[in-house]
């Protein structure tokens, strides 16, 4: 059985990044990171993500900011899973994670606990939410790729 068709199985890994956020940080000032702050005009979510890349791969990150359950679990869980990767494996993960947000065809492998959001398209209203942090990370990449 696929866990990341059991809702409980979802909501407890959502609960668990938003309760035990192991990548959130209080500051702001973290040197020899890139940072992008991204919040929405229509709830409290203001998140910024903070990256380190050194030799194109993204050796640390973190976020810091308010949000809901979803986009504070969405951060935590895209911050561990990128560390480690390249530039172009960040770009192929956040690629598919936008697929799956909108309901296309995606590798559901490249996305690890990203999948509990895999129901998300049929709340448009939590759209926003579970892309905060990843559309921050793309605009960090963005920048670095001028």
């Amino acid at each position: 059985m696929d866990l990341y068709k059991d809702q409980d199985f979802c909501r407890q890994v959502i609960m668990d990044n938003y309760e035990r956020p192991n990548k959130r940080i209080e500051k702001d000032d973290l040197n020899n990171f890139l940072k992008f702050n991204n919040n929405s005009d229509s709830c409290i979510d203001n998140i910024t993500i903070f990256m380190k890349i050194e030799n194109n791969i993204i050796k640390e990150m973190f976020f810091s900011g308010i949000g809901c359950a979803i986009s504070t679990s969405s951060s935590n869980i895209i911050c561990n899973l990128l560390i480690n990767k390249t530039i172009d494996e960040a770009n192929e993960i956040l690629s598919n994670y936008s697929k799956m947000i909108k309901a296309e065809e995606y590798n559901q492998e490249l996305l690890g606990d990203l999948n509990v959001f895999n129901n998300i398209s049929n709340q448009p209203n939590r759209i926003k939410c579970s892309t905060i942090g990843t559309d921050a990370c793309k605009e960090i990449i963005r920048g670095i790729n001028g």
